[in-house]
């Protein structure tokens, strides 16, 4: 019976969904080609999903920066638009928030979504909310899908998407931190078909319809047959939404996948051997499904890190050596110019090795960020205060820096690497960037249910709220003026060593003046894996 391989199947687009989300957890911009580039392997590989959309939660005040941003992409004549009672396509009217679809992969036969505020229409908008404040991935009821190349009945599941690395506990906490959906468009008729590529029993019949009972008005797959032998009906649960899954068995049912059942006169003994056929049926073909998934999943896995892994090294190597180049032309130069260099000249000269030192930490720090976590993972015991006294000896923290590492550091079972690698940046930035006469650490921790939290406290001049979230995206760095100035790799190698532990990392400001690097790492070794 299919009834599992269609949940196995929604279960499965569920989880690509999260790697999306997980897309836009790992930086608080992805641009409209990473989603592209992210999303075409995918829907490559799912004929029956029509698209995946980014849609956005965004306030009125923010709708021209939105539409002009767009419009900048590339995307000429793009507005926020809805549905007029004559079906026509207008400018949406004025809202307190919309949810435009602003993302949508494949262009190809989705054009006219773009900038369609799902919101617009009242229905659709009521599983939005309750998605959003539940926190749950939901279904929407049924549509009519119209594409360039296939028309028929569909339905959106929307996937709600929450800063951080978690759906936040509270009600108010979700409204706050949510910041939109990614959105699957489905065609039933092609995951039904996909489905049952395996061959079924001829005289199987399958029919579906929204709900939880025959309705024609809520029918969304099948027909149903006059001559059946025998029906049983299902309900099963499509994120959220019931659906009623009719089976009958005509005359001519032999039995199921690779079974010659012979239909037999007695009703029980009948109703016995049909339902075996179809938990036979129903189990080879969720393990095909679920094999022909995972195997595809896994080769592109790898097909993605070993091409990331080949790109940052090509990569470096290409733009390190005219690098190379212009350092030793500015040495030359130099020389060459010898005692007759004037001051103005000296000064440019310094200005251009300064730039390639810089360009040159950039180029490592890609390097970093691209092989950070990917060393095998051993467990070790360790004490952890040895572990900070050593990074701090390593670092060459000065006598200007007065360090307390407080007494309930845990001694456990972890990746000492990857803590390492996490708490090495955290405290060379703390020292780094403190302009105070009299610098001080404190490093202290405490168990929170299956984590320890470790706290990396400073008292330099602070980081503005404004800039706790960006510090943690590639290049980011503060203004000049709050002397600031790096690579923007460090933090963010943080976050993904952290995030890639199950953990999670915040900043908080500290009472009288300074920053506090938060950070959650498992107590259990295998938890971080």
């Amino acid at each position: 019976m299919m009834n599992l391989a269609i949940l196995s199947k929604i279960d499965l687009n569920e989880k690509i969904s999260e790697s999306l989300i997980a897309l836009f957890r790992s930086s608080n911009f992805v641009s409209r080609e990473e989603f592209r580039i992210f999303t075409e392997s995918i829907i490559r590989n799912q004929s029956f999903i029509k698209a995946l959309e980014w849609v956005p939660r965004v306030p009125h005040a923010k709708r021209q920066e939105y539409e002009e941003k767009a419009r900048s992409d590339g995307l000429r004549g793009f507005q926020f638009s809805e549905r007029s009672q004559a079906g026509k396509m207008i400018r949406a009217e004025i809202r307190e928030s919309y949810y435009p679809v602003y993302y949508v992969y494949p262009m190809e036969g989705n054009k006219a979504a773009l900038g369609f505020d799902l919101s617009s229409n009242s229905t659709r908008r009521k599983t939005l909310i309750r998605s959003l404040e539940s926190g749950n991935v939901m279904s929407s009821s049924h549509i009519t899908l119209v594409q360039e190349d296939k028309s028929g009945v569909g339905f959106h599941v929307f996937y709600p998407h929450y800063r951080g690395n978690k759906v936040p506990e509270s009600l108010v906490e979700r409204n706050k931190m949510f910041t939109g959906f990614i959105v699957g468009v489905y065609l039933i008729e092609e995951m039904i078909e996909e489905i049952m590529q395996v061959e079924t029993a001829r005289g199987l019949n399958l029919t579906i319809y929204e709900g939880s009972r025959v309705d024609e008005k809520n029918h969304l797959y099948g027909t149903l047959i006059d001559d059946k032998a025998m029906e049983l009906t299902f309900p099963i649960n499509i994120a959220g939404r019931p659906w009623f899954l009719v089976w009958q068995v005509g005359e001519d049912f032999k039995g199921g996948v690779g079974l010659k059942l012979p239909v037999v006169a007695s009703g029980a003994v009948f109703t016995v051997l049909f339902l075996l056929a179809m938990i036979f049926e129903m189990n080879l073909i969720k393990t095909k499904v679920v094999e022909k998934e995972v195997k595809q999943r896994t080769a592109e896995l790898y097909r993605a890190s070993r091409d990331l892994a080949q790109f940052a090294n090509i990569a470096s190597h290409d733009l390190k050596a005219p690098l190379r180049g212009i350092a030793h032309l500015t040495r030359w130069i130099k020389d060459d110019l010898g005692e007759n260099v004037t001051d103005e000249v000296r000064d440019n000269l310094g200005r251009l090795e300064a730039s390639v030192r810089n360009m040159d930490a950039l180029i490592q720090g890609i390097l970093e960020y691209s092989r950070a976590g990917k060393s095998s993972s051993e467990g070790k015991t360790i004490r952890v205060d040895t572990l900070i006294h050593e990074i701090l000896d390593l670092i060459g923290a000065g006598d200007d820096v007065d360090v307390e590492i407080t007494s309930d550091m845990p001694i456990f079972t972890t990746d000492s690497i990857k803590l390492g690698q996490v708490f090495s940046n955290l405290l060379s930035n703390a020292i780094k960037h403190n302009s105070s006469a009299n610098k001080k650490l404190v490093i202290s921790s405490q168990r929170k249910g299956e984590f320890y939290e470790f706290t990396v406290a400073d008292n330099g001049p602070g980081i503005a709220p404004d800039y706790h979230e960006k510090i943690f995206q590639m290049f980011q760095t503060l203004e000049a003026g709050d002397k600031f100035e790096n690579t923007g790799v460090g933090l963010p190698i943080v976050k993904k060593l952290v995030e890639e532990s199950n953990g999670s990392i915040r900043v908080e400001p500290v009472e009288g003046g300074g920053t506090a690097f938060v950070f959650l790492w498992p107590v259990v070794f295998e938890n971080a894996k």
